[in-house]
């Protein structure tokens, strides 16, 4: 018993630090993380932890022991999760582990587990996975035991595991076990029928994601659980723990009583039509979550709680009713719900967050009671009592001008996301637009108030038909790709005032031709896809940004910030003193020939050439990383050379440069060189390129994606 407190003890240890943070690691001794091939470890004093893997393919042999920075760590646990959704086909378990951690293998491929004698305990759902065919236990294990293979505590009283490959179509759980594992029955697809015998107490999510089950039977004298026409109840009936996914019937009812739907327990069901009784007071997390063909719901107006989830992927339901009681709804709670039209909300209901109706796409009507003391509805759009946040416009809007409330301050989240809005007017009371508040509309224009200081992430991304903007001087902050692909966008100006403008805020602007930097401007994050830019104009009373024939740098010359894409610049001289290239800074410059890189340059920010298709050649012999994707798809490409700074290569950094020749390595010491990084033709890298160098060829591995080259010692 020492043995197994002290493994769980450890996976305990190791849960306990992911969810405290930094103050668990300094009450820990000799705490560390570490990957020894493609696995990784947590350890505490002399014990190691498995905590994941790398998903690869191949086979997953966990050793008893490992190595790292001289001391030996037994291996005698897996931590919760460790290897959820991971590709590995088969594991082998050895027989250092004690403790196999919840959902350890959750949904991992592997098709069978062999459970050596070590193992000592097992978390729920640690063997839930759609995949697993067998289970297999050691005959010395004296903690657990198989009956007709299904794994079982060594008492019979815990069912841990029913593996999903068992071709059983019907199963009765053996009398004297008295606890189902969450999970346990997971993602089965052969059982049409359980039987569940008066033992059994205790059963939690148990049933969640059972695919076939068209009726559960519980033995009329289970003190816990009962079951009504094969659907599973509480004993007293209070609670509707699970709805057989395969029951017929396009229609339920159900029974009066019924105080709680658990968590996903009408989920993915085949009914058309519910009716709630006056009784039912909460619907559960997930509850309805993916039922395709739920289009009706007589709701009766008793619910005081729904859940995160409840109806998410139900594409069927036309109309929804927020009962009164309700005074939250749990997140995204009608998410993907793409044929809901119409939306009641009760007199109870307090907020309100657009992402509760994300992909609600056909969203008309929307209805807020009198009698709410929170909300209003003012021309079908939901604002705050007091008018000052709006919440949410429907989809489909009867008239596609919308002239938003006076004194509103801020426009909320999400509010007009997707909506057929094309001409939106903001009082000059708006302070805050709020992250993808505007996003895939359709938006043609937009008057912006005379305070706005806040364009938030994402707020315009998308609006493909907006064809200008006019940014007030109040604005101080413009979001991460605030206006990404609006390919409409033919120019912009940004005031003085603004400070912040996030990264790939005007990406993908594919009709973009100029825009300005301001003398305010103390933030400008990185671009791509601006692929028709001709100009970008700074202000000269800067104090971060400045410009060199036509290239904008920071202030002080180290970084080279922009060249827009359509400059005509066959060649480009970067500026001596010049530290950084900053991401996608010549992204799509395809005119751009050749390049003078100083050897003062250190870094190639990510992409900083990215799809440069005429660029023919590069010396960047006082680099010492290159960034991801730096050189992808430079085209025309065909020598490169590297100093003796080289460090570092990032991943797909020459992917598609199928002209590629030449490259010079001059550096003394082997550089990281990131996962296919030399993919430079059709994958099997037939394109002939001869490599230069004093290193050995190796450095250039498989991981590189470069296997053919010629190499030439230096």
């Amino acid at each position: 018993m020492e043995r197994k407190a002290a493994a769980i003890i450890i996976a305990a240890t190791v849960l306990a630090v992911a969810v405290v943070g930094a103050l668990a690691w300094m009450m820990l001794p000799d705490i560390e993380e570490f990957e020894v091939d493609g696995i990784g470890y947590v350890t505490a004093y002399d014990q190691a932890v498995v905590n994941g893997y790398d998903d690869r393919s191949n086979d997953l042999v966990i050793p008893s022991e490992v190595e790292h920075d001289g001391k030996t760590y037994r291996v005698s646990a897996i931590a919760d999760k460790a290897f959820k959704d991971s590709l590995f086909l088969t594991v082998s378990i050895p027989d250092s582990v004690q403790y196999i951690g919840e959902c350890a293998f959750l949904d991992a491929m592997v098709s069978s587990i062999h459970i050596p004698d070590s193992v000592e305990e097992i978390g729920d759902g640690a063997l839930a996975s759609r995949y697993i065919r067998s289970i297999t236990l050691s005959d010395d294990n004296g903690d657990f035991k198989m009956i007709d293979g299904v794994l079982f505590s060594k008492d019979g009283k815990r069912l841990i595991a029913y593996p999903a490959g068992l071709p059983a179509s019907s199963y009765s759980i053996p009398v004297g076990t008295e606890t189902l594992d969450g999970y346990s029955f997971h993602h089965n697809y052969m059982l049409s029928e359980i039987h569940i015998p008066p033992s059994v107490r205790s059963m939690d999510s148990t049933f969640i994601d059972v695919k076939s089950v068209s009726a559960y039977h519980v033995d009329p004298d289970n003190t816990e659980y009962s079951s009504t026409d094969g659907v599973l109840f509480s004993k007293d009936g209070k609670r509707l723990i699970t709805y057989p996914v395969k029951k017929e019937g396009p229609s339920y009812e159900i029974p009066a009583g019924t105080e709680i739907l658990e968590v996903d327990s009408m989920s993915v069901t085949q009914l058309e039509y519910v009716i709630f009784p006056e009784t039912l007071r909460t619907i559960g997390e997930g509850c309805f979550s993916y039922s395709y063909l739920l289009r009706e719901i007589e709701w009766n107006g008793s619910v005081d709680s729904i859940g995160d989830y409840a109806f998410k992927g139900c594409i069927s339901l036309e109309s929804a009713t927020i009962p009164d009681g309700v005074v939250s709804l749990g997140d995204n709670v009608f998410e993907g719900c793409d044929n809901l039209r119409e939306l009641n909300i009760g007199s109870g209901l307090e907020t309100l967050d657009a992402t509760m109706f994300r992909e609600c796409t056909s969203l008309t009507t929307i209805t807020v009671s009198s009698s709410n003391g929170y909300l209003v509805c003012i021309d079908g759009i939901v604002y705050t009592k007091d008018v000052k946040t709006l919440h949410l416009a429907p989809k489909v809007l009867t008239d596609t001008t919308v002239i938003v409330e006076d004194g509103v301050t801020e426009i909320g989240g999400y509010s007009f996301t997707g909506s057929t809005a094309e001409h939106v007017i903001l009082p000059d009371s708006v302070e805050t637009i709020g992250e993808y508040a505007f996003r895939d509309s359709a938006l043609k224009d937009i008057v912006l108030g005379n305070r706005l200081e806040s364009i938030g992430l994402r707020a315009f991304m998308c609006c493909y038909d907006m064809a200008s903007v006019e940014i007030p001087p109040s604005v101080r902050t413009i979001g991460q790709s605030a206006f990404y692909g609006c390919n409409s966008l033919t120019g912009i100006v940004f005031p003085e005032g603004v400070e912040t403008i996030g990264d790939y805020a005007l990406s993908n602007c594919t009709s973009l031709t100029g825009f300005n930097i301001p003398s305010t401007l103390k933030e400008f994050g990185m671009m791509i896809g601006m692929s028709v830019l001709e100009s970008v104009s700074v202000s000269p009373d800067s104090k971060h940004y400045t410009s060199m024939d036509g290239i904008v740098y920071t202030r002080d010359m180290r970084m080279l910030v922009l060249c827009p894409a359509e400059q005509d610049k066959a060649h480009v001289e970067i500026a001596d003193g010049t530290e950084t290239i900053a991401p996608y800074a010549f992204s799509h410059c395809k005119g751009l020939i050749t390049i003078t890189v100083p050897s003062s340059v250190r870094e190639l920010g990510e992409g900083a050439f990215y799809r440069c298709s005429a660029l023919t050649s590069v010396d960047l012999g006082g680099i010492k990383t290159v960034g991801d994707e730096a050189f992808n798809y430079c085209t025309s490409l065909s020598k490169a050379s590297f100093g003796e700074n080289l460090l570092s290569i990032g991943k797909n950094a020459f992917l598609g440069c199928s002209a590629l020749g030449s490259m010079t390595f001059g550096c003394k010491d082997a550089p990281d060189v990131g996962e296919n990084a030399f993919i430079l033709g059709d994958g099997r890298n037939t394109v002939s390129c001869t490599v230069r160098s004093n290193l050995e060829p190796g450095f250039l591995d498989d991981a590189s994606g470069f296997v053919e080259f010629d190499y030439v010692k230096l």
